[in-house]
C-alpha cells in the first residue's frame, strides 16, 4: 500500500509541476513561440513550392531525433530521408496551397502542436 501511495503522490507532484509550467508563459511568450514557429512553416512550405528538399526541411537537419516514417512503414533519419527522396521531390510539380489555416497551440515552452 504504502508504493501505491508513494507512486500516486509522484503521479500528482508531476502532474501538477506540468501544469503550473504551462501556467508561467504568458500571452506575449506563447505569441513570440507562435511566430517562431509560423517562421519555420513558412520556410517548409517554401522549399516544397520550389521543389528544394534541403530548403524545405533544414529546420530538421541539426535535429538529431527527427525521423521519418514512409509510407512502407520504414523509419529514416534526416540525410536518409532526403537522399531517398531528393528523385522523387524532383519529379513533383509545384505545390499549391489552397487553403493558409495554421493552428498553432502552445502547450508548454517545449511543446506545440501544429495542425
Amino acid at each position: 500500500m504504502m508504493k501505491v501511495t508513494g507512486i500516486l503522490a509522484l503521479a500528482f507532484l508531476v502532474l501538477t509541476c506540468s501544469q503550473n509550467n504551462v501556467n508561467l508563459l504568458t500571452e506575449s511568450d506563447k505569441d513570440l513561440i507562435k511566430k517562431e514557429i509560423r517562421k519555420e512553416i513558412d520556410s517548409l512550405i517554401a522549399g516544397c513550392e520550389m521543389l528544394d528538399m534541403e530548403k524545405a526541411f533544414a529546420v530538421f537537419s541539426d535535429d538529431p531525433g527527427f525521423y521519418m516514417i514512409a509510407a512502407d512503414g520504414c523509419s529514416y533519419d534526416y540525410h536518409a530521408f532526403i537522399t531517398n527522396n531528393r528523385n522523387y521531390f524532383k519529379s513533383c510539380l509545384a505545390f499549391q496551397r489552397n487553403t493558409d489555416k495554421l493552428g498553432i497551440k502552445v502547450l508548454s515552452a517545449d511543446h506545440v502542436v501544429v495542425s
